[in-house]
């Protein structure tokens, strides 16, 4: 039996720890596991501590099928905003809000908004169509002649993926002069996000959703059904080194584990940092990986209002995107 080591026990290594086979082990610095799918409780009032909400796109719910778990979901409905305009994102439909929206701000690019939305709602059936099916990867085979069709819609699809991979913010200047609308728009998606995936966004938003005793539930699921099913997991243990050449990891009190498989669902730069090979491709990459900056980094900042939650509610939905004319800021709340 091969020995499985899987070195992070997030959602990416609890993932892996399920559907692997062998003997395997998940080694998780912290005292728990999820990352940044996480709950906890404070003062009686139970808060998110990673992300707010999940998306299925396909892959979540056949997943949990696949393993034959069930978890109580809740929709995550979304509100957009712009300064005290705010639209509910409950389908598709809604686009047109945005739209009327956008041209009450801006009612002197009247035109060309109704171009970009054009673009918008294509990019929509696009998603559609590519979350309209599970991931391959959780069918079975007898399911796969259903892909049939699929695909051929799918390859329009990957095709404009490929056309529009470039930064968002970079593609809206194909529409627009107007620096400030560029920015009230792209200030929904995160930074340097590709186009396609930005554009999509109203179908990505319908997608979302929450689970009922906070999302932590997911991690936690997949946590017991890896101990009942699978193997063992190490609660604050790091690893410090990798040895790829003898297939060794060490952790911080100097405990070896050999492996036959080696996964890694942790920070990738403490990986390459680890890894000491002096192939020229191994090099290469290393200095890539290492020299690279994230996309995007995430500050929340955790408020005690005494306002009850009907105000709240009268406002937008719980999942809330706000940008501001003046200050040029997303917010999320």
């Amino acid at each position: 039996m091969k020995k499985v080591v899987i070195v992070g026990g997030g959602i990416s290594g609890l993932t892996a720890g399920c559907f692997s086979q062998g003997d395997i082990t998940i080694i998780e610095k912290n005292e728990k596991c999820g990352g940044l799918v996480n709950s906890f409780v404070k003062d009686g009032f139970r808060f998110e501590g990673g992300v707010r909400a999940l998306l299925n796109s396909g892959i979540i719910f056949p997943m949990l099928e696949k393993l034959n778990l069930a978890l109580d979901v809740l929709p995550n409905y979304v509100s957009v905003g712009v300064e005290d305009k705010i639209i509910d994102v409950k389908s598709k439909e809604n686009i047109k809000d945005y739209e009327i929206m956008l041209k009450s701000l801006y009612p002197e690019n009247t035109n060309e908004i109704s171009n970009f939305i054009k673009v918008v709602k294509k990019m929509v059936d696009y998603i559609e169509i590519l979350y309209s099916v599970k991931n391959p990867l959780f069918a079975d085979k007898s399911e796969y002649f259903k892909y049939l069709p699929w695909i051929l819609k799918a390859l329009k699809v990957f095709m404009a993926m490929k056309n529009m991979n470039i930064p968002v913010e970079k593609y809206l200047k194909k529409f627009f002069e107007n620096n400030s609308l560029i920015d009230i728009i792209s200030q929904h998606f995160f930074k340097n996000i590709p186009a396609f995936y930005a554009l999509s966004y109203f179908y990505i938003y319908t997608d979302y959703f929450y689970l009922k005793g906070g999302l932590g539930t997911f991690p936690k699921k997949l946590e017991e059904y890896f101990l009942k099913e699978k193997g063992e997991i190490l609660y604050n243990t790091k690893v410090v080194s990798v040895d790829v050449e003898k297939k060794v990891v060490l952790d911080q009190n100097g405990k070896k584990y050999p492996y036959d498989i080696l996964i890694w669902a942790a920070d990738l730069k403490e990986l390459y940092k680890m890894v000491n090979l002096t192939s020229r491709k191994f090099l290469k990459e290393k200095e890539k990986i290492l020299n690279g900056k994230p996309a995007e980094s995430v500050y929340t900042l955790y408020l005690a209002v005494d306002v009850p939650p009907e105000e709240f509610k009268r406002i937008s939905h719980g999942h809330f995107f706000l940008c501001t004319l003046q200050k040029r800021f997303r917010r999320y709340s």
